[in-house]
């Protein structure tokens, strides 16, 4: 079935796919699905307001999803905001007592540079204005692991390829391990 969906500031339409016999409902299928503001509609589903930086707040999504009561998963995702363009599969659990966010991303090029000039525009780039600090509460509220990889990065005008980040969020707390990425072409 075709559907559409509004709400919390985000659009969204596809195809929808339920199965409500066996032992638990399940569904699945295709979805596009674009937020004009992320921190408003982080705001409206967790009542807290955090300031994210302008390149963070527009999003476009798309994919295959499947998932049953407490559990989504997503496959094949696209996911673009004005200076992010990421590719993979991600699930979320949300049984118990924390939801969990497990990820596998792929990003074939984020210029770092050109992002916090957009996050930053009145300090060229640089967050060294008072007051202008990002506000990342909500990702307390979650745990998440996973590894994103960045085919080609640029940050202070340096370039690295075949980044590998493992990253782990646990209870507010976020760790990197050993990073892998290519400086030039020499393995770092």
């Amino acid at each position: 079935q075709r559907a559409a969906l509004s709400t919390l500031g985000v659009e969204g339409q596809g195809d929808l796919h339920l199965d409500g016999g066996g032992r638990a409902p399940s569904w699945r299928g295709r979805l596009h699905l674009q937020c004009r503001d992320l921190g408003a509609t982080l705001r409206q589903a967790t009542g807290q307001s955090p300031d994210l930086p302008a390149p963070l707040r527009r999003w476009q999504v798309s994919g295959n999803f499947s998932g049953q009561a407490g559990s989504l998963a997503v496959s094949g995702m696209q996911a673009r905001a004005s200076q992010i363009t990421l590719e993979g599969d991600a699930s979320l659990q949300w049984k118990g007592a924390r939801p969990a966010l497990r990820f596998d991303l792929v990003s074939p090029h984020f210029d770092l540079d050109a992002f916090m000039a957009a996050a930053f525009p009145d300090t060229g780039g640089r967050n060294d204005a008072p007051g202008q600090s990002w506000d990342l509460r909500a990702m307390k509220a979650f745990d998440a692991e996973g590894v994103l990889h960045v085919q080609r990065l640029t940050a202070w005008k340096f370039n690295l390829s075949s980044l590998s980040v493992p990253l782990k969020l646990q209870e507010g707390r976020l760790r990197c391990d050993a990073v892998r990425a290519n400086c030039y072409g020499a393995p770092l």
